[in-house]
């Protein structure tokens, strides 16, 4: 999240702009393997980085990428890499993208640094991470342990709500269909006990 949405400023921002800091984002999530402003998983924290700008830099991360990201993930415009003069053309001629040749990559000219060993068509899956399944028996009925026991209650005091039903009204046929639909709702969560005192027929 850019650093203008946690102040809450009122500001008319094209995507470009919101574009070019994600893209500083996602490069050094690539990189690092983190997000850039994470502290301990304290949200608070995290917003106050952002707000701050407090980017911890790996010592691993080369020069180039450092230099690139430092101008990508500022919450100043005025300083942010692809916003200035030169546009997006900044961005794409920084020294860490040298070895990239723009038109061959708007062509899908380029071939993959790695390519996965999958066998396209099988459901190849060997390159997720292994864990162990569920044990849970899908599609079993059975009565469900979090539908409360006054559920039917509160949907017949809701029928009544909703439809404006006095008791002059009770015979009627929007009751009656009500009371049906509540007596198979009744059935189906298999409550009767606590519902039958709700449910009893006023003629």
């Amino acid at each position: 999240m850019a650093a203008k949405c946690n102040v809450q400023q009122s500001f008319e921002l094209c995507a470009d702009e919101f574009c070019r800091w994600s893209l500083g984002i996602l490069i050094f999530e690539m990189l690092c393997g983190f997000t850039p402003f994470w502290d301990g998983g304290s949200p608070m924290k995290i917003y106050e980085n952002i707000l701050k700008g407090r980017v911890k830099y790996p010592p691993y991360i080369h020069p180039d990428a450092q230099d690139l990201l430092q101008q990508l993930i500022t919450s100043d415009l005025t300083k942010r890499l692809g916003n200035l003069h030169g546009g997006s053309k900044d961005v794409m001629q920084h020294p860490w993208f040298a070895e990239v040749t723009w038109e061959r990559l708007s062509k899908k000219d380029i071939d993959a640094p790695y390519v996965p060993p999958v066998r396209g068509g099988v459901g190849d899956a060997s390159q997720f991470d292994k864990y162990p399944e569920e044990t849970e028996e899908y599609g079993v009925q059975g009565e469900d342990p979090y539908v409360p026991t006054d559920l039917v209650c509160v949907a017949w005091i809701h029928a009544y709500t909703e439809t404006g039903m006095d008791t002059s009204s009770r015979n009627s046929k929007a009751f009656v269909s009500t009371q049906l639909n509540i007596l198979r709702l009744l059935h189906a969560t298999k409550k009767s006990t606590s519902g039958d005192e709700c449910l009893t027929w006023h003629h």
